[in-house]
């Protein structure tokens, strides 16, 4: 699960979605990514406040028998790094966007539909009306009103991969008939 470009006021938000997650998926991973830099420390807080097993992504070991081992014993990677979400979405199962539980007007659909990802998103995606619009009305994505249907949505998905596959599909084709 990754949660991408979250705001202030957001991750714990999130993190109560999470919770439903982890208690029917113990073995799940959550790839959280705040939008800005200068959150990363007040994140990593919020995670350790909560008592919650995480990685940051520049702690994570050089070669792959010490990253496999880190990965393997957290329940969240904190992506404190620039440049890589884009790639980070191709290994999702579901995405969330982020910036839309909060009234920050929403993010960027595009980058985890080019993936053919299935999209989850919050109220709040003035930012993004059109594009939203055009997910919905393909069921290329769902919208969700807070945290508690955020967990059930993608409790839904994750126990119902074929319907996430084909909402993800669905995803990839949108951005395909709106290339240009």
């Amino acid at each position: 699960f990754v949660a991408a470009s979250t705001m202030p006021g957001e991750e714990p938000l999130v993190l109560q979605a999470w919770q439903a997650i982890r208690k029917k998926h113990p073995q799940a991973l959550m790839i959280l990514a705040p939008r800005h830099p200068a959150r990363f420390g007040e994140v990593e807080e919020l995670l350790r406040t909560r008592g919650l097993n995480f990685v940051r992504r520049t702690g994570l070991g050089q070669d792959n028998e010490e990253m496999s081992r880190q990965l393997a014993s957290a329940e969240i990677l904190l992506l404190d790094t620039l440049g890589e979400l884009a790639e980070i979405f191709g290994l999702a199962d579901i995405v969330f966007v982020g910036g839309s539980l909060v009234p920050t007007g929403g993010h960027n659909v595009l980058e985890p539909a080019f993936w053919g990802k299935p999209i989850a998103f919050g109220p709040h995606m003035n930012n993004f009306r059109d594009v939203a619009s055009h997910f919905l009305a393909a069921g290329a994505a769902i919208q969700v009103g807070d945290a508690a249907e955020l967990g059930r949505e993608l409790l839904f998905l994750l126990d119902n991969p074929g319907d996430g596959r084909r909402m993800g599909e669905r995803a990839r084709k949108v951005v395909e008939e709106q290339a240009g």
